[in-house]
């Protein structure tokens, strides 16, 4: 049998990584459709998070216009849709709705051990 075919190696893509608040703190890459965006978000968060949030567990990364769903680290600019020129927004995940959802979700549930 013949050896299978070699994937596609990507189209080259710009994309930029900014605040979501207000557009600040831009970072612009130059990536393949196929990398996957934890090298991306590694580098956002080791560049812009300085000595408080150097990791990006502590960031929260998504499309604008709908930053209610998460981008995950294991994704690519092809699973997401992401075309030349794209943005993805960042925010810290403390600030973030799904973060603050997260928080909610703990201090109820200490508020109901405190109680028993």
């Amino acid at each position: 049998l013949p050896p299978p075919p070699v994937p596609p190696r990507g189209t080259p893509l710009n994309i930029c990584v900014r605040r979501a608040e207000d557009g600040t703190n831009a970072l612009y890459y130059k990536v393949l459709s196929t990398t996957i965006l934890m090298k991306v978000f590694r580098n956002y968060a080791k560049h812009r998070g300085g000595s408080q949030r150097p990791y990006i567990t502590q960031w929260a990364f998504s499309l604008p216009g709908s930053p209610e769903v998460l981008i995950e680290g294991d994704q690519s600019c092809d699973d997401i849709g992401l075309k030349d020129g794209g943005v993805i927004d960042v925010m810290p995940y403390d600030e973030h709705p799904v973060g603050l959802r997260a928080q909610a979700a703990a201090a109820a549930t200490a508020a109901a051990a405190a109680k028993q």
